[in-house]
């Protein structure tokens, strides 16, 4: 009788025997580069966003808002006000986190490099919603209870709320996708 001597799967070898391989490796660089090209670019970024944020605004009721910059300007009772999106404010500073996890995730063989990247883009995608939602609020606000009101009623209450669901659902999309994304629906098993 002969026998053999079968491979193992490669999730059962000893970490010592997996290689990381260049491609993965250039990938985490890349995705550190990427956080100081977000960082180098804020202004650029930041700007983007307040065209993004303008934009919306008038699809939703605040016809005249326009991007300046980095600020979102609109009319509040005959003068010229708005928002300006900071460092803190912008979805690049949430994004970071992200980003370095991702990075992190590069470099092990046990997820893939897709599912790695969709969970960086859906968890990118739900904090740019939620934090458009925020600017919204901040400016419909503004425009009906005017500038100083509306601005001190909802950026730090309203905001902050809308930023951290915004992360804490960026965070579950993100694990979502690690955890359950490359099996089918009918396949999972949910309790």
């Amino acid at each position: 009788m002969t026998t053999y001597d079968l491979p193992r799967p490669r999730s059962h070898r000893a970490m010592s025997e997996a290689t990381i391989g260049p491609f993965r490796i250039a990938l985490a660089i890349a995705s550190v580069l990427a956080i100081a090209a977000l960082i180098y670019w804020d202004e650029e970024l930041r700007h983007t966003e307040a065209c993004m944020s303008a934009w919306l605004a008038r699809r939703n009721g605040l016809t005249d808002a326009v991007c300046n910059g980095s600020s979102v300007l609109f009319d509040i009772n005959g003068f010229q006000s708005g928002v300006t999106i900071t460092l803190g404010c912008t979805v690049t500073f949430l994004a970071i986190p992200f980003l370095l996890a991702t990075s992190g995730l590069f470099v092990i063989h046990r997820v893939s490099l897709i599912k790695s990247f969709l969970a960086l883009i859906s968890a990118i995608a739900f904090i740019m919603v939620c934090n458009h939602l925020r600017l919204l609020a901040i400016e419909v606000a503004m425009r009906i209870w005017g500038a100083e009101d509306g601005y001190s009623a909802t950026h730090i209450l309203v905001g902050t709320l809308i930023s951290t669901l915004g992360v804490i659902g960026g965070g579950l999309a993100y694990l979502y996708v690690l955890l359950y994304g490359d099996k089918p629906q009918g396949a999972r098993n949910d309790g």
